[in-house]
């Protein structure tokens, strides 16, 4: 991908096995994408799982920089870990 980031991504399972696959669009919310899925057929490695809180810090400072809010300290993004289920 050429060092830049696809986006984020969140996948939420239903009770009954289904899968709802949601993308952190520029109008700052989260959209219903098909983006998770494409990305899964070829660019595997390129996909790295994060945790909920993560995800949480990303999605913040994505809204900080496109509304220019400061963060506080607390909220600053922290390198991703391994294991979860937002990319």
């Amino acid at each position: 991908m050429n060092g830049g980031h696809l986006g984020v991504f969140q996948r939420s399972y239903t009770e009954d096995g289904g899968r709802s696959d949601e993308a952190f669009t520029r109008k700052l919310r989260w959209e219903c994408s098909t983006s998770l899925v494409s990305a899964g057929r070829g660019l595997q490695d390129e996909v790295i799982e994060i945790t909920e809180d993560e995800a949480g810090q990303i999605v913040e400072q994505i809204r900080a920089t496109m509304t220019g809010t400061k963060l506080l300290a607390a909220h600053q993004p922290q390198p991703p870990a391994t294991g979860a289920t937002h990319w």
